[in-house]
């Protein structure tokens, strides 16, 4: 099963390909639980989600200058933060792995602080 999950063997398994993009050789352990969808491991702590689609998306909320007001349905990530708060302070964020949420961006953002 290592080799599959090394290899994104899960085309057609949503729950298989997200096992896949967490997994690390030298740090994932030798077993996963994968639970029936709606259930809860319980053990005395909150959890953080499963696997299941329903339990992976969370809500983002932006107030203040520069953004627009309203509710935008489009599919965004934790990763998406960092890169739109960057850009409404002007800084080049190099590397970054998420995309700036253009769409909850009014149409004049703020200009970025002089840093002489």
């Amino acid at each position: 099963m290592r080799d599959r999950i090394e290899a994104n063997q899960f085309e057609a398994d949503p729950i298989g390909r997200r096992l896949a993009h967490s997994y690390d050789r030298k740090r994932s352990g030798d077993m996963t639980v994968v639970l029936r969808p709606y259930w809860l491991m319980y053990l005395g702590a909150t959890t953080h989600g499963s696997s299941y689609g329903f339990d992976t998306r969370v809500p983002l909320l932006f107030m203040g200058k520069g953004i627009a007001p309203g509710e935008y349905l489009e599919p965004a990530s934790p990763a998406d933060v960092a890169p739109t708060f960057a850009f409404l302070a002007g800084v080049t964020l190099p590397g970054a792995q998420g995309r700036v949420l253009t769409e909850a961006l009014a149409h004049t953002v703020p200009s970025a602080r002089n840093t002489r």
